[in-house]
Protein backbone atom coordinates (compact mmCIF):
# COMPACT_ATOMS: atom_id res chain seq x y z
CA UNK A 1 0.00 0.00 0.00
CA UNK A 2 1.28 3.44 -0.92
CA UNK A 3 0.79 6.20 1.66
CA UNK A 4 0.87 9.92 1.11
CA UNK A 5 3.02 11.51 3.83
CA UNK A 6 1.56 14.99 3.24
CA UNK A 7 -1.96 13.66 3.79
CA UNK A 8 -0.95 11.82 6.97
CA UNK A 9 0.77 14.94 8.33
CA UNK A 10 -2.26 17.16 7.71
CA UNK A 11 -4.89 14.66 8.87
CA UNK A 12 -6.88 15.47 11.98
CA UNK A 13 -6.15 13.27 14.99
CA UNK A 14 -8.80 10.63 15.71
CA UNK A 15 -11.57 11.87 18.00
CA UNK A 16 -12.35 10.44 21.39
CA UNK A 17 -15.74 8.87 21.80
CA UNK A 18 -18.35 11.43 22.82
CA UNK A 19 -19.90 9.14 25.41
CA UNK A 20 -18.34 7.11 28.16
CA UNK A 21 -15.96 7.72 30.98
CA UNK A 22 -12.60 9.33 30.27
CA UNK A 23 -10.02 7.89 32.64
CA UNK A 24 -7.06 9.76 34.01
CA UNK A 25 -4.53 6.93 34.24
CA UNK A 26 -2.67 8.13 37.32
CA UNK A 27 -2.47 6.42 40.67
CA UNK A 28 -5.22 7.48 43.08
CA UNK A 29 -7.18 9.54 40.53
CA UNK A 30 -10.09 7.08 40.27
CA UNK A 31 -10.95 4.49 42.91
CA UNK A 32 -13.47 1.70 43.17
CA UNK A 33 -14.94 0.61 46.49
CA UNK A 34 -17.27 -2.26 47.27
CA UNK A 35 -18.37 -4.17 50.37
CA UNK A 36 -18.98 -7.89 50.17
CA UNK A 37 -19.89 -10.54 52.71
CA UNK A 38 -17.67 -13.57 53.18
CA UNK A 39 -17.77 -16.66 55.37
CA UNK A 40 -14.90 -18.54 56.92
CA UNK A 41 -14.62 -22.33 57.12
CA UNK A 42 -16.66 -22.57 60.36
CA UNK A 43 -19.49 -20.36 59.07
CA UNK A 44 -18.53 -16.99 60.60
CA UNK A 45 -19.62 -13.96 58.55
CA UNK A 46 -17.44 -10.96 57.74
CA UNK A 47 -18.17 -7.78 55.79
CA UNK A 48 -15.08 -7.00 53.71
CA UNK A 49 -14.41 -3.70 51.96
CA UNK A 50 -12.58 -4.00 48.65
CA UNK A 51 -10.61 -0.95 47.44
CA UNK A 52 -9.16 -0.81 43.90
CA UNK A 53 -7.13 1.83 42.08
CA UNK A 54 -8.55 1.81 38.53
CA UNK A 55 -5.38 2.98 36.75
CA UNK A 56 -2.88 0.59 38.31
CA UNK A 57 -5.08 -2.26 39.49
CA UNK A 58 -3.67 -1.99 43.02
CA UNK A 59 -6.15 -3.78 45.28
CA UNK A 60 -6.54 -4.15 49.03
CA UNK A 61 -9.23 -5.47 51.34
CA UNK A 62 -10.18 -4.70 54.93
CA UNK A 63 -12.58 -6.49 57.25
CA UNK A 64 -15.01 -3.78 58.31
CA UNK A 65 -17.49 -5.80 60.36
CA UNK A 66 -17.59 -9.21 61.97
CA UNK A 67 -20.89 -11.05 61.95
CA UNK A 68 -21.97 -9.69 58.58
CA UNK A 69 -24.56 -7.00 58.01
CA UNK A 70 -24.27 -3.39 57.01
CA UNK A 71 -21.11 -1.58 58.17
CA UNK A 72 -21.79 2.15 58.43
CA UNK A 73 -18.99 4.25 59.90
CA UNK A 74 -16.49 1.39 59.63
CA UNK A 75 -16.39 1.85 55.83
CA UNK A 76 -15.35 5.50 56.11
CA UNK A 77 -12.74 4.63 58.73
CA UNK A 78 -11.28 1.84 56.56
CA UNK A 79 -11.07 4.11 53.50
CA UNK A 80 -9.29 6.91 55.33
CA UNK A 81 -7.13 4.71 57.56
CA UNK A 82 -6.00 2.14 54.99
CA UNK A 83 -6.04 3.98 51.68
CA UNK A 84 -4.94 7.51 52.54
CA UNK A 85 -2.31 6.69 55.19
Amino acid sequence: MVRCQAREDSAKPPRDHQVGIHFNYEFNSMLGFDVLEMRDYVGGKYSVMSMVDIATGFHMCEVVKEGGGRPDEAVAYAATDRWTW
